[in-house]
C-alpha cells in the first residue's frame, strides 16, 4: 500500500510540474488558442441543443398533425425535423475546430 501511495505521489508531482504524465518539453501553451477552443466547444453545445429541440418540436408537430388531421402541421413538423437535424449535424464542425485549436495551442502537428 505504501508503494502505491509513493508511486501515486510521484505521478502527481510529474503532472503538477510538467503538465502531463510524460515529461514532455512543451515550451508554452498559447492561452488564446485554448480560450478559442473553449468558445468553440460552447458554440457546439449551444448549436447542438438548439438543433435537438427544433427537431423534437418537429416530431411533436408531426404527431399532432395525425391526431388533429391537420396536414399543415405535418409539413411544419417535417421541416422542423429537417432543420433541427441539419443544425445538429453542422454542430460537429465546432468540435473539429476546437480540436485543431488545442493541437495548435500546444505546438502539436
Amino acid at each position: 500500500m505504501k508503494r502505491f501511495l509513493v508511486v501515486l505521489m510521484i505521478i502527481s508531482l510529474m503532472v503538477l510540474f510538467s503538465g502531463s504524465i510524460f515529461a514532455q518539453s512543451t515550451s508554452s501553451i498559447d492561452a488564446k488558442l485554448v480560450n478559442q477552443a473553449g468558445k468553440q466547444l460552447e458554440n457546439y453545445t449551444s448549436q447542438y441543443y438548439t438543433g435537438f429541440w427544433i427537431e423534437a418540436g418537429g416530431y411533436v408537430l408531426t404527431i399532432l398533425s395525425a391526431a388533429y388531421n391537420a396536414p399543415i402541421l405535418a409539413v411544419l413538423g417535417l421541416l422542423g425535423s429537417l432543420v433541427g437535424s441539419v443544425l445538429t449535424f453542422l454542430a460537429a464542425g465546432n468540435i473539429g475546430a476546437a480540436g485543431a485549436s488545442l493541437v495548435s495551442a500546444t505546438g502539436g502537428q
